[in-house]
C-alpha cells in the first residue's frame, strides 16, 4: 500500500484557498462546498489536495485567526513590532501563558512571525 503525498500548504496555495472560500461564502451559501473547493484548489494549484485535509487546514486556519483576532482587539497593553507585525510580549508572562493554552499553543508561533492573510 502506497502512503499518500503530504500537500504543503505555500503561501500561493493558502492565498487560493482563502480566495476560494470567500468566493463560497459571497455568493449566499450558508455552508463551505468542500467538494467545489477541493476540486477548484487542486485545479488551479496542480496538485491533489484531499477533500478532509482542505477541510482540516480550514478548521486550523480558522483557530489561529480567532487566537489572532483576540489578540489584536482585547489585548490591551500590547506593543506592536512595525517591522515584524508581531506581538511584543514577554513569553514567560502568565497572562500570555494563560492565553497560549486557551489556544492550544497555537499563538505562541505569532511571536515569531504574524498571521499572513489576516
Amino acid at each position: 500500500m502506497s502512503r499518500k503525498e503530504r500537500i504543503t500548504w505555500t503561501n500561493k496555495a493558502i492565498e487560493t484557498f482563502l480566495d476560494l472560500c470567500l468566493e463560497t461564502k459571497n455568493s449566499g451559501c450558508s455552508k463551505y462546498d468542500w467538494d467545489t473547493i477541493t476540486l477548484r484548489l487542486n485545479a488551479q494549484m496542480g496538485k491533489i489536495f484531499e477533500k478532509k485535509a482542505v477541510e482540516n487546514f480550514f478548521s486550523d486556519c480558522r483557530s489561529k485567526f480567532k487566537a489572532w483576532y483576540e489578540l489584536k482587539t482585547r489585548w490591551t497593553g500590547i506593543g506592536w513590532n512595525e517591522v515584524t507585525g508581531c506581538p511584543m510580549i514577554d513569553p514567560n508572562d502568565e497572562k500570555w501563558k494563560a492565553f497560549i493554552k486557551l489556544h492550544k499553543g497555537r499563538p505562541s508561533a505569532f511571536l515569531k512571525s504574524p498571521l499572513p492573510f489576516k
